[in-house]
């Protein structure tokens, strides 16, 4: 003898009838089942994507100067930077990035900067660089002329250079860089404007007597 399932009856009665299920149930389980469905697939893709992506952390390097200091009104001599590809495969350069905050304390000591790109193996957008191998580039830091300053202070920031490649791989290094004022103009003392004025009045008295 077969039991009827806990829920429904047997026979003429509008109970639910044994071996169905309600309605709502039904559904709901539907949309659990594609739901599901959908996930599973989603996290398929992004698998794959990532699968075919080679794992560039550590494996592309950019390194440059430690650090760059500079009195207002002159400029650096040029820095060399280098990239260099060891990703197990090769790759192409698409894009350069440099970023920086305002300097401080003086916002307003900051340094330009001039890219090159000389040499044998010259890091351009668009050169490939194979695995093992590595390319340079030059920066040049610049700075106004210094008319005007008076608090004769400076201003540091962090500069942030980015070379990226083909495949979403970069490499990025950060190069302090301080701008200082000029020293001040020298004070004369009293006594040096006192033998100064000496000398001056000593001068145009032998030459008045020369005239005469």
């Amino acid at each position: 003898m077969t039991w009827p399932a806990r829920g429904c009856s047997q026979g003429k009665s509008r109970a639910t009838p044994c071996g169905g299920k309600k309605s709502g149930e039904a559904l709901a389980m539907g949309k659990g089942y594609r739901f599901f469905e959908t996930f599973a697939l989603g996290l398929a893709l992004t698998c794959a994507v990532l699968a075919s992506q080679p794992a560039y952390a550590g494996l592309l390097t950019l390194s440059g100067p430690s650090s760059i200091t500079i009195t207002e009104g002159a400029s650096s001599s040029p820095q060399t930077f280098t990239f260099t590809n060891n990703s197990g495969g090769d790759v192409s350069l698409q894009g350069f990035g440099h970023t920086f905050a305002p300097p401080s304390p003086d916002p307003t000591d900051v340094a330009g900067t001039i890219v090159a790109h000389p040499g044998t193996t010259p890091c351009i957008l668009g050169n490939i660089i194979a695995n093992g191998k590595s390319c340079t580039f030059e920066v040049t830091w610049t700075t106004d002329s210094p008319a005007g300053e008076t608090d004769h202070d400076s201003g540091t920031t962090s500069e942030m250079f980015t070379l990226h490649t083909s495949g979403g791989g970069a490499a990025s290094t950060s190069v302090p860089v301080t701008v200082n004022d000029p020293p001040p103009s020298p004070v004369p003392e009293p006594a040096s404007v006192v033998l100064l004025g000496s000398s001056l009045l000593g001068a145009l008295g032998l030459l008045r007597r020369k005239l005469l």
